[in-house]
């Protein structure tokens, strides 16, 4: 399954003893995933024509990213060292793809515990925004260098959210802030600096993209890094 397996490994890791999941980049979920939410389920139902795939029941306790009444599977991978099959009435913060099949997935590294308080309330504003339906699907941002942190104000509360438009060839044509935030930190070098330490390119090659502009969004916080420097960094969740 070819989309299945492009997901894995864009927001997941393998070691040779057992899976590891990274975070997943905001502005990637938005271009790349079709439901976020806080949801708990309620009953898992086996498939018995499609081998480890489980019908969930569901209710929804907090709704970002699509429609809430959508039909959802587990990919339970069952079997494997990234076997997953969630708990009953318990809660997860839950990242769902359209597989190839055309049903809602999720698996093991799309299910996750809640996130913070300041990622839900960047997640919240997201939502409040409409910014998922105005994000071009199958766009992946990479990170070619590491930002300046000292471009951006610090001692600031949520994200840095920068609308950015693409043309054909995934070429940045104009970036504008988006968000009060970002309004307060934009000026020539941190235009320049945006431009210059991201890249673009498609998801999946094999899904022809017809817009000749492409509209994403550069979602930015503060953050400490492994060292336990604050920095500014893509948003992730």
């Amino acid at each position: 399954m070819r989309k299945i397996t492009l997901i894995l490994l864009i927001f997941s890791s393998y070691t040779s003893f057992a899976c590891s999941c990274s975070q997943l980049r905001l502005t990637n979920t938005l271009s790349g995933i079709e439901f976020v939410g806080i949801i708990k389920f309620t009953s898992l139902k086996k498939i018995e024509k499609f081998e480890g795939i489980y019908k969930a029941e569901y209710k929804v306790k907090e709704q970002f990213i699509g429609n809430e009444n959508a039909e959802l599977f587990i990919e339970s991978q069952e079997g494997s060292s990234c076997g997953f099959l969630p708990e009953l009435n318990s809660e997860y913060f839950i990242f769902a793809y359209q597989n190839e099949l055309g049903f809602l997935a999720t698996s093991f590294c799309l299910a996750r515990n809640i996130p913070n308080k300041e990622i839900l309330s960047i997640l919240r504003e997201i939502t409040q925004k409409r910014i998922y339906q105005q994000t071009t699907r199958n766009i992946r941002q990479l990170t070619k260098e590491k930002l300046n942190s000292n471009l951006f104000e610090q001692n600031i509360n949520g994200a840095f959210i920068y609308e950015a438009i693409l043309d054909s060839n995934f070429k940045v044509k104009r970036i504008k802030p988006f968000n009060l935030n970002a309004r307060k930190n934009f000026n020539e070098k941190i235009k320049q600096e945006l431009n210059n330490k991201f890249e673009y390119k498609r998801m999946n090659e094999d899904l022809k993209m017809k817009e000749k502009n492409f509209k994403i969004f550069i979602i930015l916080n503060w953050n400490k890094n492994y060292e336990g420097k604050l920095v500014v960094e893509p948003t992730k969740v």
